[in-house]
């Protein structure tokens, strides 16, 4: 999944902590199954690699529920 956003983890630097995990699932997947968590988390990934991207960002990108 990283590799179709271009995220390469020893390279770009984030984080997506185990409690946003779990919001995610909880009020984000209606679906039971793993379909609708592959496809929320590749969302957050293409975020996450855009603001590389757009901001030339070398800091921790962290996921939170706040800026989902």
């Amino acid at each position: 999944m990283l590799s179709k956003t271009g995220l390469i983890p020893d390279h770009h630097k984030f984080k997506i902590p185990e409690e946003t995990m779990d919001y995610v699932i909880e009020y984000y997947c209606r679906e039971p199954g793993v379909r609708s968590l592959k496809k929320y988390l590749q969302k957050i990934c293409e975020k996450i690699a855009f603001r590389i991207v757009e901001t030339n960002n070398e800091k921790l990108i962290e996921v939170t529920k706040d800026n989902l």
